[in-house]
């Protein structure tokens, strides 16, 4: 087994010390090699399965990492190194790279976005504002090859569909001249996930004590921490009390000491958290999550911004299938196994298709009452209207509703409007 990581490692090196072991050519001969090595698709997963528990297998050095559950190094060279990487339930965030190289599907489907990073306000080498611009997606399957480009040429994020999912990854060690190696939070930040300054981390760490032990005094210490908080520090200490606690006084009187320190960059910090939010939501699901069709569905959620893009998507992976009606199966299917926090009955998937459809509320309550014979009472069309507006509201069908959407939500005097010219429209007919 072990032969196969090493013709493919030689070839590579070969190709490369030609080059001079330049670092911007080795993401073209790398993927040049692994496509034809063909290991991406002759490899059997229960062979690489059975080397690795092998006594061969300790011939191989292993160094630990994180990313990847597990990385496991199958090739180790002067300059570079292979690894497959197993996933289960880990998303990897929008992301760059502090190396080169390339990457293969060896088991499994992953669905990949792009992204552009234009930088506007670089607040320190840590923490840098900026707008986060979604480039495509696409559904990469078994034996699918793409180059790794050092820093923002490659700013991409990936969620893996079946368990496990496999990656075979040929790349160098993380070169110092490519740092920081940031992560993204859309709509526009950039952060190194690498920086873990003392003693600011074992402060943060006791403020995430404090959040399950002792609430008046996590605020307290909060607060304090915020009066001589950096802009990156900021954001660690926003995040820390954000996700559970946004809608209570103690977070606004939070918001209100940092909008004295920092300004208007709370404002700008805001939406970033929120998405944070949505994105650990998202992931969290699928850790319940096993079938692969709905893994997809929530990769979509949550990396691709647009409903024609998500459409473009369920398309290629089912061609026989309508988009719109796929995506209203398994909302559905998702939400009568508890798996997405959401609920639907026959009357808020009819909202929900006529939202799809961009209509507003008038024709979609005039459609639910044709199908459901409502009886279009003050009451129940109050009802309606919570109902329409949790749904276009509702963060994790955020991609679904487009700009291009004409579903808009209401307040109560819009539908008083919308009512009024109801029943002007009933007597002429």
């Amino acid at each position: 087994m072990l032969q196969i990581f090493k013709e493919l490692g030689t070839n590579i090196d070969r190709e490369w010390k030609k080059a001079e072991y330049e670092d911007s050519l080795l993401p073209e001969i790398a993927a040049t090699e692994l496509i034809a090595s063909q290991v991406l698709l002759k490899l059997d997963i229960d062979d690489l399965v059975r080397w690795i528990a092998s006594p061969d297998f300790h011939d191989v050095e292993q160094t630990y990492r994180q990313f990847g559950q597990p990385p496991v190094n199958v090739y180790t060279g002067e300059h570079f190194f292979i690894e497959v990487l197993f996933w289960l339930d880990a998303s990897p965030s929008i992301h760059q790279h502090a190396f080169v190289g390339a990457f293969g599907v060896l088991a499994g489907s992953s669905v990949q976005s792009e992204y552009r990073f234009r930088a506007r306000q670089e607040l320190s080498p840590e923490l840098v504002i900026g707008d986060i611009q979604f480039v495509s997606s696409e559904l990469l399957q078994r034996g699918a090859v793409r180059s790794i480009s050092p820093g923002d040429a490659l700013i991409h994020s990936l969620f893996h569909l079946e368990r496990p999912s496999l990656s075979l990854v040929v790349r160098t060690n993380a070169r110092e001249y490519l740092q920081p190696q940031y992560r993204y939070v859309k709509p526009w930040l950039a952060i190194d996930p690498f920086y873990k300054p003392e003693p600011f981390m074992t402060q943060l760490r006791v403020l995430e004590s404090l959040k399950q032990t002792d609430l008046p005094l996590f605020w307290r210490t909060a607060n304090a921490m915020v009066e001589h908080s950096t802009p990156w520090m900021l954001h660690m200490i926003l995040t820390s009390a954000f996700h559970r606690y946004r809608d209570s006084s103690e977070w606004k009187q939070l918001l209100a000491t940092a909008e004295g320190k920092h300004g208007s960059l709370v404002s700008q910090l805001t939406p970033c958290l929120q998405e944070q939010e949505r994105e650990i939501k998202i992931v969290a699901r699928r850790e319940k999550v096993h079938d692969p069709v709905y893994r997809f569905f929530l990769a979509l959620l949550l990396n691709v911004p647009d409903r024609p893009s998500i459409y473009r998507l369920i398309r290629e992976r089912f061609p026989d299938g309508d988009p719109e009606q796929l995506v209203l199966r398994w909302m559905q299917e998702m939400a009568e196994k508890k798996l997405l926090g959401l609920d639907f009955n026959p009357i808020s998937l009819h909202l929900l298709q006529c939202a799809l459809r961009q209509l507003d509320f008038t024709p979609a309550k005039a459609s639910l009452s044709r199908l459901f014979r409502l009886d279009n009472g003050k009451e129940e069309n109050e009802q309606l209207l919570a109902l329409w507006n949790e749904l276009l509201t509702a963060s994790l069908l955020r991609p679904l509703f487009d700009e291009g959407n004409q579903a808009v939500v209401l307040n109560h005097s819009e539908l008083s409007s919308h009512l009024r010219h109801d029943m002007v429209g009933a007597t002429h007919r």
